[in-house]
This record gives structure tokens, sequence and C-alpha cells, in this order.
């Protein structure tokens, strides 16, 4: 039996796929010189499935996976993949919510004032969807950010590490968020929607999600959808009425709207 241990030992850290210490972690997100064996292992996996994801990005095609809600649809902000996802879920040209990966890209490409950050920075933690005027949109993004209506949805990254309670050490779950935030970075902001077909209920369950994704030749990401198990989609709250309306409810709604009474009591 200590053979069979040590042989095991000896081959996660020795075998080359999982040796990632001669990488150079300006270039890699999951440079790690851990000599644990599953951080290695992890790395090697989520590496591999950030590089395919990266190619389905840089040639404009969509992915199927989940973020921090839902299982959805991805792809590059612009006017043709609007198109593209609004014609597989089978409907007319219906606003898509774009994903950030921070605030601070949220700012380089679209103007808020103070009481609208302040707002994102209170009700963020609740994966909480933003409704804008498109017109705040920054001239030199309005190309990419499409929209057919005068305004737009938005919502910021915010994994959390509980997402994975039997993963007491997050070695796992933690590289998967890594893996999400470098692609947000990269390419963000994202289109967002969730998987499934207009009229229809969203699809959740991974063989359902995986059929949808094989009918529209949409590329299915495995890792990444074992990172986050949030079973509803965002709640949605307007920016621009001064009230915080909820035009949407979803995840976290009862916090949500807790938080806007003790906000416009703070007001008064």
């Amino acid at each position: 039996m200590d053979n069979i241990f040590k042989n095991l030992k000896n081959f996660f850290n020795n075998k080359a796929p999982f040796n990632n210490q001669n990488q150079n972690n300006s270039e890699d997100p999951f440079y790690d010189n851990s000599p644990i064996p599953q951080l290695k292992y992890s790395n090697y996996t989520l590496r591999k499935d950030y590089k395919a994801i990266c190619e389905v990005l840089n040639n404009d095609q969509l992915f199927c996976t989940r973020f921090d809600t839902i299982p959805g649809i991805f792809g590059r902000a612009n006017k043709k993949n609007f198109e593209k996802i609004n014609k597989i879920k089978k409907r007319s040209n219906k606003n898509l919510i774009l994903m950030f990966e921070s605030l601070e890209q949220v700012l380089k490409h679209i103007n808020l004032d103070e009481k609208q950050i302040n707002a994102i920075n209170i009700f963020g933690k609740f994966h909480t969807s933003f409704k804008i005027l498109k017109s705040r949109v920054k001239d030199e993004s309005k190309e990419n950010l499409y929209s057919t209506n005068d305004y737009l949805v938005f919502r910021i990254y915010f994994p959390k590490r509980w997402f994975f309670p039997q993963c007491k050490s997050g070695f796992f779950c933690n590289r998967i968020f890594t893996c999400t935030s470098a692609l947000l970075k990269k390419f963000g902001p994202l289109y967002t929607t969730s998987c499934n077909y207009e009229g229809k209920r969203p699809r959740k369950l991974p063989n359902r999600v995986i059929s949808f994704a094989k009918e529209n030749s949409i590329h299915f990401n495995y890792s990444l959808y074992w990172g986050n198990t949030l079973s509803r989609p965002s709640t949605i709250i307007d920016l621009e009425d001064g009230k915080f309306s909820v035009i949407r409810k979803g995840i976290y709604k009862r916090k949500i709207q807790e938080n806007i009474q003790h906000l416009l009591a703070s007001r008064n």
C-alpha cells in the first residue's frame, strides 16, 4: 500500500502536464509553484479548458457553461453575436445581459454617477443585474455594447468560495473562479443569457444544457460548469429611476429588497 501512494506521489510531482513550475506567471492565470498534487491537476485541467474557450472567443463563437448563476450562453459583445444568440433562442432581438469582470471594467465602457456606483457596490454581491440608459455608454464602446432599445442591462461576476462546500480547501473551485475572471478580464464584457428557447424554461441540468449546446453547435465547457451552483437567474434593478425598482425577481430577491429599503430610508 505504501508503494502505491509513493508511486502516485511521484506521478503527480514529476509527470510533465502536472508540473507547471516552469510556466510564466505573467501570461498564465493558473501559474502555481505549489507542490500539492491536486493544485497541479486542477491547474492542468483548467488551463486546457481556458485555452479552448480563448480559441472559441477569438473565433467569435459562442460557448455554454455556468459562471455564477444558472447555466447560460456566452459570447463576445458585438452586433453579430447579439443577433446570433437571439436567433438560437428563436426570439426577436431582445436585450442580453452584459457580464463584466469588475466595476473597474464597467467604468471603462460606461459613465456612471456616484449614487449608481454606490448601489453597484451594495447590490453586486447578490449577483444583481443593473438596467441603465444606453446613452451612458462611452462613444468608443457603443459599437460593441449593442442594444436594440434605449437601455442596457449588465452585471459583475461575483464568485463565492462556498459554492463547493465539499471542497473545504477550495483548491479546485478557487481556480474555476480564476479561470472565469481571466476570461472576462481578457474578452469582457461578454453577452450572457439562459440556455432555453423563447417561452421555455431555462435548462439547468448538465445533460439538458449539453443537449441544447449540441442542437445549436455551441461549445460546451464542463469544468467551469461545476464551479457555480446557484439555481436562479439574477435579479434586475433599475439604476435610472432613483428608486432601484426591481424589474425581474431572481436570486437573493429578499435581501436585495431589504437593502433597497435601507438605502432609500437613509436618503430621507
